[in-house]
């Protein structure tokens, strides 16, 4: 924690200007209606103006208050990973990389609604962690509560909420919880669908945001779907197909040049969108398989993403930043292997799956929580893919890392009777089978 608050703020004192893009100006513009008592808005969701207003739109306070929460998500990265694998040292490792992490940290800085979410997220995922350590009915809605800021900060953590209750019920399965997570899952979709109303009645939208329907006719040019679109749309087809070989500078762009798409909402952009992509859904499955393998392969930082330099060479702390900014290139480079990583977790669940070790549920739900957002931003969303998983990418660092490491603890057990540096005094099982790096520990022991 201490490593990833001298990082951030080095990195904030680099260049302590506000920073923002286009997405910027809305959630200022929304954040205003949430100050005048206006929560419901088309165009984004609550979660991230809300905390625009909390903070008093003090716009350098909101930039500061999302590195805290950033540094606050590094120590809950390290007490995800020693409940899980009781080995600390194992645990300052990821934390360490992930809170010194110069690629997501330069996507936290901004007036963008990543840093609140990956916080949500990293939340989310200890309070599920500590559930399946000890399960009980108010760590259920405390997991409740941080779905709800999950989904109304990122929208596309709208179907999270009852995939995790049921495997959290599943692993756990007790009677009396089980009502609980039903009540939890009825709530959070209560909130939702109170939204969806309120947005209908008032702006003539029946969703969360009309982003959605950006996000899908984006995903139609992207794919390259729209000449599967019907024919009564063989006029806008055209225009698409004229705009792609000339021009192609995105969706707002050709908006601009054919304003229909964006009138009422969308709404020509949405149903044009949804009939391509029902006109061949393998079509579509397939070339979203292929983009979630492949989207993670190129990184990049926010301010090159905006064309700068990512440190700027006029401020402190260039040399020490620069080494940093080099060394956080090694965890980016591996997210491509998270699939892998995953499959590994889901062979070492299902081999020891007998044996009930809450830590290997623990990490099915890291794993799970990993693959629905890879899934969901693959096949909902298009460009800007390393600032659209940065809220996941603690986890799926999680997954990545721990199971080398524990690979190398169990090596070093084999042998030394000296366990490494910092790890606890916990009681190694000389006769678990050979690989099984988590330590044999049942659900419910101390």
């Amino acid at each position: 924690m201490l490593a990833s608050g001298i990082v951030a703020a080095a990195w904030y004192y680099n260049h302590p200007a506000i920073e923002s893009n286009p997405d910027t100006s809305e959630y200022l513009r929304v954040a205003e209606r949430v100050a005048d008592g206006h929560l419901v808005d088309p165009a984004r969701a609550p979660g991230y103006p809300l905390f625009i207003v909390l903070l008093g739109r003090n716009l350098q306070a909101v930039s500061v208050g999302q590195l805290l929460l950033f540094v606050l998500a590094s120590a809950m990265v390290y007490a995800i990973v020693a409940l899980v694998t009781e080995r600390v040292w194992i645990a300052l490792v990821v934390a360490l990389v992930m809170g010194t992490n110069l690629y997501l940290i330069s996507w936290v800085k901004p007036l963008m609604s990543e840093g609140l979410a990956l916080w949500a997220v990293v939340s989310l995922a200890l309070a599920a962690v500590l559930f399946l350590r000890r399960p009980s009915a108010p760590l259920l809605w405390l997991i409740a509560a941080l779905t709800l800021l999950a989904l109304f900060t990122r929208v596309e953590f709208l179907f999270l909420p009852v995939l995790l209750f049921a495997l959290l019920t599943a692993f756990t399965w007790q009677r009396g919880l089980l009502w609980h997570a039903l009540a939890a899952t009825v709530v959070v979709y209560a909130f939702v669908a109170a939204y969806i109303a309120v947005n209908a009645f008032s702006n003539g939208y029946p969703g969360v945001t009309w982003v959605e329907r950006v996000n899908l006719f984006g995903k139609v040019l992207q794919y390259r779907m729209h000449d599967e679109a019907p024919s009564r749309y063989s006029a806008l087809t055209s225009a698409i197909d004229n705009y792609l070989r000339t021009k192609n500078e995105g969706t707002y762009a050709f908006a601009q040049v054919r304003p229909e798409v964006q009138a009422d909402n969308w709404k020509l952009a949405g149903s044009y969108a949804l009939a391509a992509a029902e006109a061949d859904p393998i079509r579509y499955a397939k070339e979203t398989a292929r983009l979630a393998i492949n989207s993670s392969v190129n990184y990049w930082t926010f301010r090159e993403a905006e064309s700068q330099e990512p440190i700027d060479a006029a401020g402190p702390f260039v040399g020490p930043l620069h080494r940093v900014l080099r060394f956080s290139r090694s965890p980016q480079e591996i997210y491509p292997l998270f699939p892998l990583a995953a499959l590994a977790w889901f062979a070492l669940w299902l081999a020891r799956r007998r044996e009930r070790e809450w830590q290997l549920d623990a990490m099915i739900i890291l794993v799970f929580l990993g693959m629905y957002d890879v899934i969901v931003v693959s096949a909902g969303a298009y460009g800007e893919y390393p600032r659209l998983y940065a809220p996941i990418d603690p986890i799926k660092l999680i997954v990545l890392l721990t199971c080398p490491l524990l690979a190398a603890d169990w090596i070093w057990s084999l042998n030394s009777p000296v366990q490494l540096p910092l790890a606890p005094r916990c009681r190694r099982d000389k006769g678990r089978p050979a690989g099984a790096g988590l330590p044999a520990v049942r659900r419910g022991s101390p």
